[in-house]
Parts: C-alpha cells; sequence; structure tokens
C-alpha cells in the first residue's frame, strides 16, 4: 500500500498536466464566455440602471438545492456590494418538466421558492428592487431596456448559466478591498434574526453530516462512517460541543445512532426547534454555522456554502473529480475553492474517509 501511494503521489501531477491539456478547448470555451462578461462588469456596468438575475427552475438538474441556490444568489449578491440595483425572477417548472424520481410535492416546492425569496432579500438587501415567481411566458414579455443581464443569450434560450458564474467569484473578487469582501461575505451576524433561545453556552464546532432521500446518495454517511470520523473529532476538538447540522430526517438517523453508541451530540433542529418552518429553520442551522468554533463535513451537502462564503474556519473534503473542477478552472488550485479562503479554510480534495481523518491531524484553526 505505501508502495502504491508513493507512485500515485509521483504521477498525480502528470495526470493533472495532462488532463489541463486535454481539457484545453473546454477550458477556452469557459474562459472567453466569462472574459466577455467580466469585461461588461469591470468596464461597462455603469451604464445600466441595474442587472437582472433569473433562476430558472426548468434548467437546473438540481433546482431545489440549498447549495445550487446559494452560488446564484451569492453571484446576484456581488452586484448588490458594488451598489447596483438587482432584480430576481424566479421562473415556475413546465408540467412538461418532471421528474418522477425526484419529484417535490407541491407543498415541498413552495416552501423551498419561500426560502430562496427570504435569502435573496437578506443578501440583496436594499438593492433588491424586484423579485418574482412567474413562468416562462411572463418573463419573455418583460422589457429590460437599459439592464445588465448576465449571459443574456444563453438566459433566453432557457440554457443552464451554473457551470459558468461559479467560476466567476475569483476573477471578480481577486482585486477588491478587505471592505468589500467583509461586505460580501457572511458573518457572524448577518443571520442574527434567526438566533435561537436555545443557543449552545460553551464552544461548538457544527458538522454538517448529508443524509439525502433522493438524489446523489453516494455523499450520504453511514453508521461506520459516522463512528469513525467522531472518534477523530473528539481527538482534534477537545472539550467542544459538536453540533450535528442536517435536515429533521438527518438528525433522526444520527440520534439513532447517538443512542446506540452514547456520543452525546447536540442538533441544530433541536437548538433551533422554536423555529418551525423550512425557511427560518434553514437560516437558523447557517447562523450556528457562522457562530461555530470550526465547521467540518465529509461527503457534505449545500451546507457548505455557509462557511464557504464566509471567515468562518472549516475542514472539509470531497471530490466534484478533477474534470469538472479543471474544465472551467473554478479552483484557486487542486485544494482551494475560494480566493478569500484563509490557511484555516481547508478543502480536501479528496473522497477517501483515511485521508480527511488524516489531514485533520494536521488541522490548525
Amino acid at each position: 500500500m505505501i508502495i502504491v501511494y508513493k507512485l500515485k503521489k509521483i504521477f498525480f501531477p502528470w495526470y493533472v498536466l495532462f488532463l489541463k491539456i486535454y481539457l484545453t478547448p473546454q477550458r477556452l470555451y469557459f474562459y472567453y464566455r466569462n472574459k466577455f462578461e467580466l469585461n461588461i462588469i469591470n468596464k461597462s456596468l455603469s451604464k445600466y440602471d441595474g442587472v437582472v438575475g433569473v433562476y430558472n427552475l426548468n434548467v437546473y438538474k438540481e433546482p431545489f438545492s440549498v447549495g445550487e441556490f446559494c452560488y446564484f444568489i451569492f453571484f446576484y449578491r456581488y452586484f448588490s456590494t458594488s451598489n447596483k440595483k438587482v432584480s430576481l425572477y424566479f421562473i415556475k417548472r413546465n408540467k412538461s418538466h418532471n421528474n418522477k424520481k425526484k419529484k417535490l410535492s407541491v407543498k415541498k416546492e413552495k416552501q423551498f421558492v419561500k426560502w430562496y425569496f427570504i435569502i435573496s432579500k437578506i443578501l440583496i438587501g436594499k438593492n433588491l428592487t424586484k423579485i418574482e415567481y412567474i413562468n416562462w411566458e411572463q418573463f419573455e414579455k418583460k422589457n429590460f431596456q437599459n439592464m445588465y443581464i448576465p449571459y443574456k443569450n444563453m438566459i433566453m434560450k432557457q440554457k443552464q448559466i451554473r457551470e459558468f458564474f461559479v467560476a466567476m467569484f475569483n476573477p471578480l473578487l481577486k482585486n477588491k478591498s478587505k471592505k468589500f469582501l467583509g461586505d460580501f461575505l457572511f458573518n457572524k451576524n448577518t443571520l442574527q434574526k434567526y438566533h435561537s433561545n436555545k443557543f449552545p453556552k460553551n464552544k461548538y464546532i457544527t458538522w454538517h453530516i448529508r443524509k439525502a432521500q433522493t438524489w446523489a446518495l453516494v455523499r450520504n454517511l453511514d453508521e461506520r462512517e459516522i463512528l469513525s470520523i467522531h472518534k477523530s473529532i473528539k481527538k482534534k476538538f477537545k472539550n467542544m460541543d459538536i453540533v450535528i447540522i442536517s435536515d429533521k430526517y438527518g438528525c433522526d438517523f444520527v440520534k439513532k445512532i447517538d443512542k446506540k453508541f452514547n456520543l452525546k451530540l447536540l442538533y441544530c433542529k433541536d437548538l433551533g426547534s422554536s423555529f418551525k418552518d423550512m425557511s427560518s429553520s434553514l437560516l437558523a442551522d447557517f447562523h450556528l454555522v457562522l457562530n461555530s468554533q470550526c465547521f467540518l463535513a465529509f461527503k457534505g451537502g449545500g451546507l457548505l456554502c455557509a462557511a464557504e462564503f464566509s471567515n468562518t474556519p472549516f475542514f472539509c473534503a470531497w471530490t466534484m473529480g478533477l474534470k469538472n473542477q479543471f474544465k472551467n478552472d473554478r479552483f484557486v488550485h487542486i485544494n482551494k475553492t475560494q480566493i478569500w479562503h484563509k490557511k484555516n479554510q481547508v478543502w480536501v480534495n479528496s473522497k477517501h474517509i483515511e485521508n480527511f481523518k488524516e489531514k485533520m491531524k494536521e488541522y490548525k484553526i
């Protein structure tokens, strides 16, 4: 095993180089498309009266994903932080847009849209001039004279733009001041309204455990993985409470393991029990993450964004695949996702739990 590991270490840089060369056509396509938008934003944005954002539920692979939406809304938060007026339009799903395996109930869909509205109002703030939930035909009739619509041609053809704008954060923010970054990112007080009266009294770390029931099940943790990671966390973060961040289904799953092995964990859905609806409960989870000593996740989900778009220390591991990472050059480098991340904000680009645990030993808050 040691010999195999050493061989991988020797040949991995060469594999990365080969992959980057192989992906050159795709990388150039993304580069020039984003360069076009960057030129408008950096040189011509002042000519426009405002910016229009479109979240089309028909073009996203997973339109009701916390992570997907967080990337979207932070892209438009950039414009709000730049003091530009922002209008947001959420395009309703067509009846033909129907995936039976993943289809949400109408009630659940409305809950997500409500959360999208609330977090949009919080993160765009006073510069949010309009927010609507309409169908595509209604959107097409809108007059957006002298308004900047990023990736307009693609949006009007109902094509997804996610893989483009997720690669825009680093070039957009690389030369911005500390004040701009401070205004752009989440901070401990951003969601103070969602501070629970059951908030932990002691120092605590947050541990995100994903337990989805319908999609990307490969990113769920099982009992063996939870127990293994818990052991490493207890060694690393002595005398700190551990708060589990998950949905109700995930919290209930971990509680059964907790009861069986006496892990003595705290749970976001218990601490934030006063927030009954899905929107408030999710924002209370974000608030817990932002005020924790450190956020941890192995194979996590959308809650990663709470830490990623903040200065909260985090230690996370997973991989989206080198091809997906390199084709649009979205990362700073292979183990760093965003340019503003500090030394205590660590992304381990690996799907191997032993690698995650071994790297945790070296981690410093």
